[in-house]
């Protein structure tokens, strides 16, 4: 028999890896279109704007799926000291994708000149450090204290 607390398991480790995936490879994609020209530039900065807008969504799932998570399990009170951890990490990646990434996709999708090469280097710290939270996340996941 299938239970919630599986399902919800399923989405979490579901929603988790699109977080990461989506953000793999866009930025070499930006470079590469950058030196081929503004049609390529455009191209790319609508394709690492939609990566984005799905990694803020994702990283959205990902927490309310761990709190979903942590309250069918009996709640924040039983649950190890790691798992707090691992929710405060996935706050402040899903604060990243919303308030840093996205304004910084958006902007992407207008900018010219001298400011593509600023806004792709914010896009890589962005990306850069949600994964490295999504990786020191789920090493907390499998860490039991």
């Amino acid at each position: 028999m299938v239970t919630a607390k599986l399902i919800l398991v399923i989405l979490h480790i579901t929603f988790g890896a699109i977080a990461f995936g989506a953000l793999l490879g866009g930025m070499g994609a930006l470079r590469r279109a950058q030196q081929a020209g503004p049609e390529a530039l455009g191209a790319a900065a609508r394709e690492h704007n939609r990566r984005s807008t799905v990694t803020a969504f994702a990283w959205t799932l990902v927490f309310a799926s761990g709190v979903g998570l942590i309250l069918l399990s009996g709640g924040f009170r039983v649950m190890p000291a790691n798992y707090h951890a691992a929710m405060g990490l996935v706050a402040i990646a899903t604060a990243v994708a919303w308030l840093l990434d996205r304004p910084a996709a958006r902007k992407l999708l207008s900018a010219q000149g001298a400011e593509v090469d600023g806004l792709r280097a914010r896009a890589a710290m962005t990306s850069g450090i949600q994964q490295a939270l999504w990786l020191a996340t789920l090493v907390l996941m499998y860490v039991y204290m």
